[in-house]
């Protein structure tokens, strides 16, 4: 649409962009936008999230229940067991908010706040689900035989957005007392657009759930740009060290670009602790 005269033409001089004033617009309207970048803005919106109790998990499953169909067979065709569904199992929604229910409380961002990371997404909330249902699904290291493991559990959560998956981890190990046992250590991190306020909303968030995660269970916020991982896949580097690297790494819906993909192997095979030669148990294998 091509500019106008007369005070339709002046309005569009004094906009560029939505809500972006390039004059005076006089002390009305700036306060207006300075009350809709708060955080009671249109479009912020903060949930509590109800998750089954860890300590009562489901055992995890003996095989992936989908069969595998035939490359020649349509996808239209595929058999599918509704009854082997991995969702099927998971405890429906208690019908009383007991104690013994997880609790976790998540803010979104407000509409003015275009990243990715200012909204909590459906895959989110499924695979926190499925950690607080089946814990040790994701962290083999529950079912070990050892008593006293050497290190502390270190799980680092990837594109964590609003961070309901790595609130969910922290807790779970809370709850089912690993940081009391070993220690563990829960990183929140993102590095997308907008880097900055996202992680002021994701220590928000952690501050909210201090309730929930305790007994020798730490977690922080970092800032993590996938970028900076790629010079290391390529030169073959082993940095980090091995202790500052992690035994679980948790994501979702962390690329939609087929160059992310890339840069995702890279800070996986970066961030990512291997067992040494010597080792052969499954418990110590890590996870991702």
């Amino acid at each position: 649409m091509g500019a106008s005269g007369g005070r339709g033409g002046e309005a569009a001089r004094r906009f560029v962009g939505p809500f972006r004033c390039v004059s005076s617009c006089g002390p009305s309207l700036d306060a207006a936008l300075t009350l809709l970048a708060r955080r009671a803005a249109q479009g912020s919106t903060t949930k509590t999230y109800l998750l089954p109790d860890p300590r009562h998990a489901l055992p995890p499953p003996l095989s992936y229940p989908y069969p595998t169909p035939p490359p020649t067979r349509p996808s239209s065709t595929a058999p599918f067991l509704p009854r082997t569904s991995p969702f099927a199992a998971l405890p429906s929604a208690p019908s009383d908010t007991s104690s013994s229910t997880l609790r976790l409380t998540i803010r979104d961002g407000t509409l003015l706040e275009a990243s990715t990371g200012h909204r909590t997404w459906g895959s989110a909330s499924i695979l926190a689900h499925l950690l607080a249902a089946s814990p040790s699904r994701f962290f083999p290291a529950l079912s070990a035989s050892t008593s006293s493991p050497s290190s502390p559990l270190r799980v680092l959560e990837l594109g964590s957005g609003t961070g309901l998956v790595g609130l969910t981890a922290a807790a779970v190990l809370s709850r089912l007392g690993v940081g009391a046992r070993r220690g563990a250590e829960v990183v929140l991190s993102d590095g997308g657009d907008e880097p900055q306020a996202v992680l002021d909303n994701l220590r928000e968030n952690v501050a909210a759930n201090e309730g929930a995660i305790g007994g020798g269970v730490s977690v922080r916020v970092g800032r993590l740009d996938w970028r900076d991982y790629v010079p290391l896949l390529e030169e073959g580097s082993s940095a980090p060290d091995a202790e500052e690297r992690f035994d679980v790494l948790l994501g979702t819906d962390l690329v939609y670009e087929r160059g992310q993909a890339t840069l995702l192997h890279a800070a996986a095979a970066g961030l990512l602790r291997f067992p040494s030669s010597a080792s052969t148990s499954s418990t110590s294998r890590p996870t991702f």
